[in-house]
């Protein structure tokens, strides 16, 4: 029984996960959404035996919502740093949970895991951020980004979008998440030589989240957005 049992907990694989995360939200107003279609039952999540049947391909009943969103995001800080496919688009869902998420305990957890990605960016990958403006031009990255047809115009695009300011609030997280699937339909890895630019976009996204959380109506999750904001500041920004 115990081998069974750990079996289910270990099976979702983290980028299922962050679809999971994704797929127990409404997508316009990310109120929690049951039944849901994904990729493995609630009780996987919860470490149990799974006895939950699926409602056709994939899709269940959500008993308690906040308990597996817990559990999915306990997943999700498995996504490996390294890829930046991966972790873009892991990253660009956790600040769409950080900003409109109705629980706080989801949202804490969800900073702490974009600071995790970002720390290892810093730490692992030598990412630093310019404390100047940028004076790219975001509109000519963004069309640059949605017309690429190969790795190299994927180079190109990106190096664009490394010299220009952000858009903000949902906007940042739709051109991050799109910037990571370009990159996994690529097949562009840590190997490529575009994986520093995409390192460094993923770093600057999370401080913009982090310090938009810092600004928080709810005292306890922005205090833990400028702690984590604060930090990532202290190591990553220079001059």
């Amino acid at each position: 029984m115990v081998a069974v049992l750990l079996a289910a907990s270990c099976s979702v694989a983290p980028m299922n996960a962050v679809r999971d995360l994704a797929a127990i939200h409404d997508e316009t107003s990310w109120q929690p959404r049951s039944p849901a279609q994904l990729t493995a039952a609630p009780a996987t999540y919860l470490g149990q035996v799974s006895t939950d049947l699926a409602r056709g391909a994939g899709e269940y009943a959500v008993a308690d919502h906040r308990e597996l969103e817990l559990a999915i995001l306990d997943k999700v800080g498995g996504v490996p740093p390294q890829d930046p496919a991966a972790a873009l688009e892991a990253a660009a869902w956790l600040m769409i949970e950080l900003a409109h998420d109705d629980h706080r305990e989801a949202r804490v957890k969800s900073a702490a895991i974009l600071s995790q990605l970002a720390a290892a960016w810093v730490d692992r990958e030598k990412v630093r951020l310019s404390a100047g403006p940028l004076t790219g031009d975001l509109a000519a990255a963004t069309r640059a980004v949605d017309s690429v047809a190969d790795a190299r115009g994927f180079l190109d695009a990106v190096r664009l979008l490394d010299a220009a300011p952000l858009p903000t609030g949902p906007d940042a997280a739709r051109l991050v998440a799109g910037v990571g699937r370009t990159a996994h339909s690529l097949g562009v890895g840590q190997d490529h030589e575009s994986a520093d630019y995409l390192y460094r976009l993923g770093t600057r996204a999370v401080l913009a989240a982090l310090e938009s959380g810092a600004r928080d109506a709810d005292a306890e999750v922005a205090r833990a957005c400028a702690e984590r904001a604060e930090l990532l500041r202290r190591y990553a920004v220079r001059g």
